[in-house]
């Protein structure tokens, strides 16, 4: 063999061999990487539904579709964690088609991932805003790595990108979403001996139209009187913006609890709206 034939034949089986570990990729520490990262969003997205479930603000109603999601990423991750250990199986037996087909499936599950992900936190922002900073902590960095590497070299597939959760940017933590009139009943865990109610608006403005919330005093030790207020408001709220209302006390030993708040968007456009209680009026 000449030494012309010699470098036509080297340069073949380069260009084999590149394509064979480009048709390889992720390579087998990727993979494993993806592994543990999908085991730790498993243990994170079980820890929020523990959370969610034993929560004393705990509505099934109102929380069913959440636990929902995060039970189907739960499902998509666990399986994407197990594709990931065939196709690192695969790849040391050198089987390509199995490899090939393994890498299918890692994208689909990937993209039904991020999907499902992206529910998640548009529920989380209507329903629990005060659990998606620890989302976010917590699992969007594995999960973004865990589809990119889920993804790799692939051209055709890209991950839908998620929905923005709150009209106008992140709300902070502890804001509830109104979507139309109507009556907003405040966490049981909302009293204690405050001297204002603060209602505030994110993403839009509020019209705060009336306030309920019981007066308790104990005298004597053992003798507990309730008494219900009712003040009406009719006034608006923009957003960024905070309204205190004077609470009607009647004393400085009272407890302030069953807060309502009678309140809309005041545009078609739902809006979100928290409410606090403070000791000053700033």
């Amino acid at each position: 063999m000449n030494r012309v034939m010699k470098i036509a034949l080297a340069v073949v089986l380069g260009a084999v061999v590149l394509g064979a570990a480009s048709e390889a990729a992720p390579v087998s520490g990727e993979l494993r990487s993806l592994r543990s990262y999908c085991s730790r969003l498993d243990r994170s997205a079980a820890d929020l539904v523990r959370n969610i479930e034993r929560s004393p603000d705990y509505d099934r109603a109102q929380d069913t579709p959440l636990v929902a999601d995060l039970t189907a990423f739960r499902t998509y991750v666990r399986g994407l964690g197990d594709v990931a250990a065939q196709a690192e199986d695969e790849r040391r037996r050198r089987t390509r088609g199995g490899y090939r087909q393994a890498r299918v499936a890692m994208r689909k599950l990937a993209v039904r991932l991020r999907t499902t992900a992206a529910g998640i936190e548009s529920e989380m922002a209507q329903t629990h805003a005060s659990l998606l900073d620890d989302w976010t902590r917590v699992a969007r960095g594995d999960l973004d790595r865990a589809v990119a590497i889920a993804l790799a070299s692939d051209t055709t597939i890209t991950p839908p990108l998620p929905p923005p959760p709150h009209p106008g940017g992140h709300a902070p933590a502890g804001f509830v979403v109104v979507r139309s009139a109507g009556w907003y009943a405040c966490p049981a865990s909302l009293k204690g001996k405050a001297k204002f109610i603060r209602i505030e608006a994110h993403g839009g403005a509020l019209k705060v139209k009336s306030v309920k919330y019981t007066i308790s005093e104990t005298a004597f030790g053992y003798l507990n009187f309730e008494r219900e207020r009712e003040q009406r408001i009719n006034r608006d709220v923009a957003a960024g913006r905070a309204l205190l209302i004077q609470i009607d006390r009647g004393g400085d030993r009272v407890d302030v609890s069953k807060i309502q708040v009678e309140w809309e968007p005041e545009t078609r456009r739902q809006c979100f709206g928290r409410v606090t209680l403070a000791d000053t009026n700033r």
